[in-house]
């Protein structure tokens, strides 16, 4: 339970460096990376699941 704390601590301290939630929010839908809506929920998500895909 404390690795998850921490892990979701670290992300929280990325998407803080990367402008916020709102932010990435914006930049994904101007980019077209974040178009329609479908399992994913939001422009932060799809970045944690880019993210882990590639790395």
């Amino acid at each position: 339970m404390a690795d998850e704390s921490l892990l979701n601590e670290d992300w929280t301290r990325v998407v803080t460096q990367l402008g916020g939630a709102a932010q990435l929010e914006i930049s994904a839908r101007q980019t077209k990376a974040f178009v329609r809506r479908r399992q994913i929920p939001d422009a932060v998500a799809l970045l944690r699941l880019m993210l882990a895909y590639c790395g």
